[in-house]
């Protein structure tokens, strides 16, 4: 039953003025829920409305109780009739209020009354509906972020509190801000757990599986072969960067960024970073979006240390392997020297462990000694006879 003081009207009568209503979307379950605790109890909280031509009206709140009376059957509800005041101001005032529209509809709300009603800053709107400048700042901000991103917020999967650190990412990539939201759906992240683990979200990306998935490269650990897809050219690079760093023991590094890569690819607007307080300290999680970007800054990155070890007159190395001659790639990494050395003319000498019984391997000595192994550190765990028969190292024998 409603209240008898209350007057009722037709739903047939009440009509949805085009514009002056802040709702874009309804969701179909949540409606056809209210609509089957109207067909109960036929109560329905009363609508506002503003007369209109030819004896009808248009409501100003109560949208959705409208189409859900009208989906119950039911045939006349309880309304309140403004017949002063801005209609759209009024609608937004009291949505907002019963916490009604979701934060996009209520950002959208607020352009559309501000145009209206020409109020020309976030002060004025704020006043016109009793809120803080702050909050109206806020919401109108989000209407910045990616549809994409905009459509989690409006469905409740992220929090309004989430929008600035959404908005750092997604000046860079638009792509990686939607996946951050896709992801937290999938995991259903609490609205506070979003925003306090904000940062594992983002790194979490970056491994996981989406459509469409944007580049993501970490600059603290780029393969040489994710980067330089050419392979003559990643070759080139890897012999270069294994003559600075023969101790590597691969031409298929794992490059680690410097500053001056970093704020290369910051200044070409493809470093998405976002930074993590650890109460009291803080880090960064960053990622280049540019994969061609990435490989030129690979090239960048091991010319920097072939001319810095240059500069310094680095050309000996000690490699420090607890048995170099027990290393499968010892053939490889040797043949690759020689070639630097014999091929393309770097100077470069190293020292190596090993133990007694290296100098039985077939081509061992010979190829240290063409790829620049001027000495060799022989590695003898004991002299105690007792002691290598107990660690059966038969090979270490004491004449």
């Amino acid at each position: 039953m409603t209240d008898l003081a209350t007057p009722l009207l037709e739903v047939d009568k009440i009509e949805v003025a085009e514009g002056h209503n802040p709702r874009t979307h309804m969701d179909p379950d949540a409606l056809a829920r209210l609509a089957g605790n109207l067909s109960k109890t036929d109560v329905v909280q009363p609508l506002t409305v503003r007369p209109i031509d030819g004896g009808k009206f248009a409501v100003v709140a109560g949208h959705r109780r409208l189409e859900a009376a009208k989906l119950a059957g039911i045939k006349k509800v309880p309304v309140h009739v403004r017949r002063n005041g801005n209609a759209r101001a009024a609608a937004l005032s009291e949505n907002l209020h019963r916490e009604d529209l979701d934060p996009i509809d209520t950002a959208r709300g607020l352009v559309e009354l501000a145009a209206e009603l020409e109020l020309p800053t976030n002060k004025k709107i704020a006043e016109e509906l009793d809120v803080s400048d702050s909050w109206v700042s806020q919401h109108l901000r989000l209407l910045k972020l990616p549809e994409g991103v905009q459509r989690y917020i409006a469905e409740g999967h992220v929090p309004v509190e989430a929008e600035r650190d959404l908005r750092g990412i997604a000046e860079v990539s638009p792509r990686i801000a939607e996946c951050i939201c896709e992801l937290a759906k999938r995991r259903k992240v609490k609205s506070r757990e979003f925003v306090v683990n904000f940062g594992d979200l983002f790194e979490a990306v970056a491994q996981a599986r989406f459509e469409d998935k944007p580049t993501m490269i970490d600059p603290g650990a780029v393969r040489l072969s994710d980067v330089i897809t050419d392979e003559k050219k990643r070759r080139d690079l890897g012999d270069r960067h294994l003559a600075a760093k023969p101790y590597t023991h691969t031409d298929n590094p794992t490059l680690r960024f410097g500053e001056a890569e970093i704020d290369a690819a910051r200044a070409a607007g493809c470093l998405v970073e976002h930074q993590v307080d650890h109460e009291g300290w803080t880090s960064t999680v960053a990622f280049i979006t540019d994969a061609e970007l990435a490989g030129d800054l690979a090239e960048r990155h091991i010319e920097r240390i072939v001319k810095e070890n240059a500069k310094q007159g680095i050309s000996r190395f000690f490699v420090t392997d607890d048995n170099f001659a027990r290393n499968r790639n010892w053939e490889p990494i040797f043949d690759r020297m020689i070639e630097l050395r014999e091929g393309q003319g770097y100077s470069l000498h190293f020292l190596i462990q090993v133990d007694v019984l290296a100098h039985k391997i077939p081509n061992f000595i010979e190829k240290a000694a063409r790829a620049g192994c001027r000495y060799v550190f022989i590695g003898l765990e004991s002299i105690n006879p007792e002691n290598l028969v107990h660690m059966k190292k038969n090979q270490n024998r004491i004449t």
